[in-house]
């Protein structure tokens, strides 16, 4: 790791167990050339401050092949190269994890389902009726309670 504050994107981990962020770990140590600016702990997660922006979207997509969750995927202006007429964008990877599963059973709005598929919808069957529908990430991940 090197000892460089600069950074260009960060990786946020939500909801994530031991196993994730030290599979993140793993990953940024085996690439060459890319540092951690900083590593900070918080409520719900850990962030990830890496040193290269095309890197933060390359986890990205192995952490949506490897885990199930939600990537939602963010930038911001940071500055702009006067003399070469570019804007520099950080760019924010948010990583988050459901606290449920594919077959899980609970409540939601007041009735009983089951979970079917999750990605940026949730697939749930209503276990009363049989009724198929999807809803939000968030939504689900918020209201959701495991029987």
């Amino acid at each position: 790791m090197e000892n460089n504050q600069y950074f260009e994107g960060i990786l946020q981990l939500r909801n994530c167990p031991d196993e994730v962020v030290s599979f993140v770990r793993k990953i940024i140590e085996s690439e060459k050339g890319v540092w951690v600016a900083k590593e900070a702990k918080v409520r719900g997660g850990v962030d990830f401050y890496l040193s290269s922006n095309k890197f933060l979207k390359k986890i990205g997509k192995l952490l949506k092949s490897k885990f199930i969750g939600l990537i939602k995927e963010s930038a911001k202006l940071h500055t702009e190269d006067k003399q070469a007429g570019k804007k520099l964008y950080r760019g924010t990877i948010l990583f988050k994890m459901p606290g449920f599963a594919v077959g899980d059973i609970g409540t939601f709005r007041g009735d009983e389902i089951k979970i079917l598929s999750i990605g940026n919808k949730v697939a749930v069957q209503n276990t009363r009726t049989g009724e198929k529908a999807s809803h939000k990430f968030d939504e689900m991940n918020k209201s959701f309670r495991v029987s």
